[in-house]
């Protein structure tokens, strides 16, 4: 996916944890990955949703299950991020954020 699109759709999705999102976009790849896997299994599971077989209820079922963990994940990564004085766009005055000197 693009990193882009994938940016994008998780300021989207996370709305009001843009810088955060941001931040560990850029600088971390684990948390890249973590975005592509849960923009991936939401797709997967939308798929799954458009049938009303049993093997869909179960797969569907699974990947609800695997999404909410990603969600857990990303959303406890972004909460640690903004907590962190290295995020640099946490800490604001009147001049702006604040950057390192």
């Amino acid at each position: 996916m693009n990193k882009q699109r994938t940016l994008r759709l998780m300021k989207e999705r996370f709305a009001g944890k843009e810088r955060a999102i941001q931040y560990l976009f850029d600088n971390s790849d684990t948390f890249r990955i973590l975005c592509e896997d849960y923009l991936n299994c939401s797709a997967v599971l939308a798929w799954w949703g458009r049938s009303d077989s049993e093997r869909a209820r179960r797969r569907a079922s699974e990947f609800m299950g695997l999404l909410t963990e990603l969600r857990r994940e990303i959303s406890r990564r972004l909460k640690r991020a903004e907590g962190e004085t290295i995020f640099p766009c946490r800490l604001e005055d009147s001049n702006g954020p604040w950057r390192p000197g």
